[in-house]
């Protein structure tokens, strides 16, 4: 795939090969919702203790944690048969689409979603 060189979040199809410097895997969880969605964040990019694991805290943790990294790709695997919160998921893309609008504009960070079959 060639992806922008730009920031932003984009989707990717299951045929699509990337290479990313995290990964925020949701396929094993049995549930994909907002309790684990922040847990997953928090663990993957080492936010702090007081972490409030709400939306806000997250988007301010994410911040602070990707200005050390000039150019960043994340890659989220998100499960394609098992149950989730799609508001979770709409803030989600919301909160990546948020802290990509406030990069400084010689950074390069990428979200990248994909929808995996899970069996």
């Amino acid at each position: 795939m060639n992806l922008p060189m730009i920031s932003g979040v984009y989707e990717l199809t299951q045929s699509e090969q990337v290479s990313a410097d995290l990964e925020l895997d949701f396929t094993s969880f049995p549930v994909v919702d907002k309790s684990s969605i922040l847990q997953a964040l928090s663990d993957t990019f080492h936010f702090p203790d007081y972490f409030g694991h709400n939306w806000d805290a997250a988007f301010d943790c994410l911040l602070d944690a990707l200005e050390e990294y000039e150019n960043f790709d994340v890659l989220v695997r998100l499960p394609a048969s098992t149950q989730c919160d799609e508001e979770a998921l709409i803030m989600l893309r919301q909160l990546m689409q948020d802290v990509v609008a406030l990069q400084p504009v010689d950074k390069r960070v990428r979200f990248l979603f994909l929808s995996v079959a899970v069996s």
